[in-house]
């Protein structure tokens, strides 16, 4: 049977990238579907997506990426869902193959596109979380997740961890000379660093909420 695909690209001020990843991933023939979810934006990222003929849902209060992928689940009846950050540099349809076609074939429900980095970064990386924006994944392993966590930085941490607890096949793959506008790129180096470190303490917190919950059998 076919399995539709819908690619999800999340997009927060991301104007210098969002062209050329509406571009690409409208360029990749195993999509079927594309949209842009505009969370918040108040640079030239409406404009610019709109420009691309992509399907575009702009909102105008900045309210994460759980609250949009929730969004957009409710706008696509997709079996997989591609799901993307805006603010890609490099991306190609290759990158997407790898990513996608491992679910499509079945061999895995959900697989994590992570950027290539040196080998101080790897090893730090075996004992990190799989928290990479980019990834594809069947549609059933979102719905079998209550709404309250996916929420925020937590939809990462509860998709990881609903498939380690379900035993269901899941993993990543390296993509290469693949790299993404940075926080201190996009901010300036104070409030990139403190983005950083907001980022990371929302990580450590879901994943002791959800560890909590599923102790006390609420996941």
């Amino acid at each position: 049977m076919n399995q539709r695909v819908c690619a999800i690209i999340f997009a927060h001020n991301e104007e210098k990238t969002i062209t050329d990843v509406v571009n690409v991933v409208q360029s990749f023939d195993l999509v079927q579907e594309v949209m842009v979810i505009s969370d918040g934006s108040t640079d030239e990222t409406v404009v610019r997506a709109r420009q691309t003929g992509v399907t575009l849902f702009e909102r105008k209060r900045q309210l994460g990426k759980g609250q949009a992928l929730l969004y957009a689940l409710t706008k696509t009846d997709a079996d997989v869902l591609l799901i993307l950050d805006a603010n890609l540099v490099g991306l190609t349809t290759e990158h997407l193959e790898q990513i996608v076609s491992p679910v499509l074939s079945g061999a895995r429900v959900m697989n994590v596109g992570v950027r290539s980095c040196g080998p101080m970064q790897k090893n730090v990386r075996r004992y990190l979380p799989l928290v990479s924006g980019q990834r594809a994944l069947q549609r059933e392993v979102i719905e079998a997740i209550a709404p309250e966590y996916l929420q925020g930085r937590m939809v990462e941490v509860a998709l990881n961890y609903c498939c380690r607890l379900n035993k269901l096949p899941y993993g990543s793959v390296v993509l290469t000379n693949l790299n993404s506008v940075s926080n201190v790129q996009k901010m300036g180096l104070f409030k990139g660093v403190i983005q950083y470190i907001r980022m990371a303490t929302e990580i450590l917190q879901s994943h002791f909420a959800i560890r909590i919950a599923n102790l006390l059998g609420k996941f």
